[in-house]
């Protein structure tokens, strides 16, 4: 019997099989190529891995230097000492919190008590997380001076011994200095912008030097005339402007106290 003779192309029901698994080894191919090809940095790769266990995370961002090139990058999970101190090895739980307020009411009573006893002529407020002491320019500073009277460091002393025994629930001192807006400019200040930082300074040198407070904890701002608190069309107003803050800044849970600072540096 004669044998028929197989059309060109005619592999029976399955041929598409063959095609298809040869499409797929070209693509397995091209992708290994490709992946071979371009610039692999191990510790990302090693970071891309721990993603999918949960140990990094992968970020959109504008700027990135990822596997390919694409608009993603690994986030590098690296330590910021402090970082890792307010949100992994932070302390302060709500029992600790409800103390710290406590302790910070006890302050804010303690600052008001002896600025009412001694006469001190302060004003003294609390806001929240801080209490701000307001001490008047003509009682620290002379004129157009920076420089602390001697006779104002009395006041100095009697209020930083009572802050001192709060320090450890301080989690910033801020010291804020302001002007009346009559210009200014002498050979030792350009303008009152210098002048209200420069008497900041002083008052932040003496709780360095002199109190023993953390530097780290210190900040000095000056605001020249432009953060009145009365109007500079009359005397008082102009006296009210002239004026040196203490801005007491207590812990909570995004801050970082002495201690743990301490721990760090050991």
């Amino acid at each position: 019997m004669m044998k028929l003779r197989k059309k060109p192309g005619d592999d029976g029901p399955n041929s598409w099989i063959v095609t298809y698994s040869d499409v797929v080894t070209l693509l397995l191919a091209f992708f290994i190529l490709l992946f071979s090809f371009s610039s692999v940095d191990a510790v990302k790769w090693q970071a891309l891995v721990e993603s999918f266990t949960g140990q990094a995370r992968i970020l959109d961002t504008e700027e990135s230097s990822s596997i390919l090139d694409h608009n993603f990058s690994i986030i590098d999970m690296g330590h910021n000492p402090i970082k890792d101190l307010e949100q992994e090895d932070n302390p302060i739980t709500d029992t600790d919190m409800r103390k710290i307020e406590q302790d910070f009411r006890e302050l804010y009573a303690a600052l008001a008590a002896i600025n009412e006893e001694k006469g001190l002529n302060l004003q003294v407020t609390m806001f929240g997380r801080e209490i701000r002491i307001r001490l008047a320019n003509n009682m620290l500073f002379d004129s157009a001076r920076d420089n602390i009277n001697p006779a104002a460091y009395e006041v100095l002393i009697q209020l930083t011994d009572i802050i001192q025994d709060y320090d450890e629930i301080l989690d910033r001192l801020i010291l804020e200095g302001h002007t009346d807006d009559v210009p200014i400019n002498t050979p030792e200040f350009r303008d009152n912008f210098e002048l209200s930082l420069k008497r900041a300074l002083n008052v932040l040198y003496y709780l360095k030097y002199d109190a023993g407070f953390d530097a780290r904890k210190l900040i000095a701002k000056g605001y020249g005339e432009y953060e009145p608190v009365a109007d500079n069309d009359t005397v008082e107003g102009r006296a009210m402007n002239r004026r040196t803050d203490i801005l007491l800044v207590r812990v909570g849970p995004d801050s970082v106290t002495s201690e743990q600072r301490k721990q760090y540096d050991e």
